[in-house]
């Protein structure tokens, strides 16, 4: 299974339609993947983590979160997720400290 390591790479591949997951019975890190029509595929926690720190206002401008289970969140891109309500790309990506570095 690939792997992607590069946010710019995660970032890219939701501005294509894929959907990234949060999928996990734990919380964060967990495990993250992103999928696409055909593919699933596995995103590092280094890549969400680099995100979370430094791309957070690009992400919550592009997608919108869907809780799917305790710990099972659904990040859509914008597009895709018209028909939706509620939801806050914050719910998981947000740094522990409360603040985006």
């Amino acid at each position: 299974m690939n792997v992607i390591t590069n946010a710019k790479e995660v970032m890219a591949q939701i501005e294509r339609g894929s959907e990234l997951w949060h999928v996990s019975k734990d919380p964060l890190p967990g495990h993250w993947e992103l999928r696409g029509r055909k593919d699933t595929i596995r995103v590092s926690w280094d890549a969400i983590d680099l995100i979370r720190r430094h791309y957070l206002s690009w992400f919550e401008e592009h997608t919108v979160s869907k809780q799917e289970g305790r710990y099972t969140w659904a990040y859509l891109p914008k597009q895709r997720a018209l028909g939706l309500s509620g939801g806050n790309a914050r719910a998981q990506l947000q740094p522990e400290n409360g603040k985006a570095e």
